[in-house]
């Protein structure tokens, strides 16, 4: 019996993440229906229950020696941001633009809790992290 993560084949975990996301996504759907269904005042205690992704990410420059960790929801916007040297004055200042890592959660005090210990981890714990998922820390092309 595999007790690690790690030991899963690739393929194994991709067909795992697609099953949960048909589920959140059919999930979702039924909230919305729910939702057209019912009164207006109903519609706060709903609110609570939405799920929105969010991510942790990890940026890098070309030479990848600086490294920035950020989070948002709409990672795609954001990685844009960063590329037009619109994303913050630290990523500009040092030309990190490269997506070499990101984590989705769907609770967003989760991936709050993430950036905040990722932020205060070593530098090279932070890049044995990402190379476990990249281990060439190629750029992620995310869309």
């Amino acid at each position: 019996m595999r007790k690690n993560v790690d030991e899963i084949p690739n393929q194994v975990r991709d067909d795992d993440t697609l099953k949960i996301k048909r589920i959140l996504y059919v999930m979702l759907n039924l909230i919305n229906y729910v939702e057209s269904s019912i009164s207006a005042s109903h519609h706060i205690y709903l609110k609570q229950f939405r799920m929105k992704t969010s991510y942790v990410y990890i940026l890098t420059n070309k030479y990848r020696t600086t490294f920035y960790i950020g989070i948002t929801s709409d990672l795609t916007k954001r990685i844009a941001e960063h590329q037009l040297g619109k994303g913050s004055s630290f990523t500009a200042k040092y030309d990190l633009k490269f997506l070499i890592y990101y984590e989705e959660f769907l609770d967003i005090q989760h991936a709050i809790k993430r950036e905040k210990q990722l932020k205060s981890w070593k530098k090279d714990w932070k890049i044995d992290l990402v190379k476990k998922k990249n281990p060439e820390l190629k750029t992620i092309e995310f869309i």
